[in-house]
């Protein structure tokens, strides 16, 4: 199984990228990676800080992954849900995770789309055996 973690760059007032280096929340927790039958990485860190959302899907795309994880914050929920889309449609196999403090039981922007499959509510880091678990190795 391999699974992509990342959070879409943030962008500051004039458009362009920030500087700014916001990284997903829960990393990769260490227990998982590379481990037995499971392929965990963030995302390239310039495509991160840098990347626009063709580049972006292009290399996700390239990479194959089963699942993708996604930090969700105010900034960047609107895009990260384009790009869950984005990815359904191109990749209808892979499993897209969201998680962050955008992610809330209350949040009835979120609880609309069916973008995603599945949103994790508070720390992830807790439930993530759990979550993988939950799916399927190829």
């Amino acid at each position: 199984m391999k699974i992509i973690l990342l959070q879409l760059p943030f962008r500051g007032m004039i458009f362009f990228y920030s500087r700014e280096k916001h990284p997903p929340g829960g990393g990769i927790p260490a227990d998982t990676r590379r481990k037995g039958r499971v392929d965990c990485e963030l995302l390239r860190d310039w495509l991160m800080s840098y990347g626009n959302d063709q580049a972006i899907l292009r290399y996700l795309m390239d990479a194959k992954p089963n699942i993708v994880g996604m930090s969700c914050y105010e900034w960047n929920v609107e895009r990260s849900l384009f790009m869950a889309r984005q990815l359904r449609q191109q990749c209808p196999e892979c499993r897209v995770i969201l998680g962050g403090p955008e992610i809330t039981p209350k949040n009835l922007f979120l609880l609309g789309h069916s973008d995603f499959d599945l949103g994790v509510v508070g720390e992830g880091e807790g439930v993530w055996k759990q979550l993988l678990q939950a799916f399927r190795h190829p």
